[in-house]
C-alpha cells in the first residue's frame, strides 16, 4: 500500500504472524507474469503497449527478461523462449510465438556475441541462434547435476561473453564452494575449461 521507510512498508493485507529482519521479495502478479510491456521508441514515459504470451505449456514458466537480437525480440522465461515480431505497430499487429523450450535461470543468465545468444537454464549451458539451439553444454553435462552444483544459489549465477578473447563465462557455485566458478566455453574451439575464484565475483565487464 505504501513505503514508510527504506525498512518499513504497509501492505494492503495484514500478515498472519509477526516478522522482523527477514528478506522478501515483491514480485507481479500471476496476472502479470506473462505480461510484456513496450513503450514508444526514446520515450520510456509514454503510455506502454501491452502484449500478453498465450501460452499453457507450463504454469510456472515466468519471465525473467528480455533481449533484442537482430530485428527480432525476445521473451526470456525460465523454461522457454518466445519471438515477439510486429510489422507496423505491436499494439495492432505484435506476434508473439514460441522459439524454443529453453530458457534462462535469470536475466543475468543471458549475454550474446555475433548474432548468438549464450544462456543457462536448469538444464545447463547452451546457444540460441533465433531459431534453434546448439547444445554446447554436452562436454559439461558431468557437472551439471545436483551432487556437484548448489541449485539454492543459482540466483547468483551469471552468463557473461568476453567479446576480445571470445570466451563464454558461465559464472555458477559448486557445493561447498566458498567463493565461485566459471565454466569457461570457447567460441573458436567449442572446447570448455574451468576457472574458480577465491571470492564470489559480482560481475564481469567487457
Amino acid at each position: 500500500a505504501s513505503v514508510v521507510s527504506e525498512t518499513e512498508v504497509t501492505i494492503t493485507t495484514p500478515l498472519e504472524h509477526t516478522f522482523s529482519g527477514i528478506d522478501y521479495s515483491v514480485v507481479s502478479p500471476a496476472s502479470e507474469r506473462n505480461s510484456v510491456y513496450i513503450s514508444e521508441q526514446d520515450l520510456p514515459e509514454a503510455v506502454m503497449i501491452q502484449i500478453i504470451i498465450q501460452e499453457n505449456i507450463r504454469d510456472e514458466d515466468d519471465l525473467v527478461g528480455a533481449v533484442v537480437m537482430g530485428a527480432a525480440y525476445f521473451a526470456l522465461k525460465q523454461h522457454s523462449i518466445y519471438r515477439i515480431t510486429w510489422a507496423v505497430q505491436p499494439s495492432i499487429d505484435a506476434s508473439p510465438m514460441l522459439a524454443v523450450m529453453r530458457g534462462a535461470i535469470s536475466h543475468f543468465c543471458a549475454d550474446q556475441h555475433e548474432g548468438v545468444l549464450y544462456l543457462m537454464d536448469d538444464e545447463g549451458p547452451y546457444a540460441f541462434q533465433g531459431n534453434q539451439v546448439n547444445p554446447i553444454g554436452v562436454q559439461v553435462a558431468d557437472q551439471w547435476s545436483d551432487q556437484v552444483l548448489d541449485f539454492s544459489r543459482k540466483d547468483t549465477w551469471s552468463v557473461r561473453v568476453d567479446p576480445l578473447e571470445e570466451l563464454v563465462y558461465f559464472y555458477v557455485t559448486a557445493v561447498g564452494d566458498t567463493g565461485t566458478r566459471a565454466l569457461v566455453y570457447d567460441i573458436r574451439t567449442q572446447t570448455w575449461g574451468q576457472w574458480k575464484y577465491t571470492w564470489q565475483t559480482g560481475d564481469a565487464a567487457k
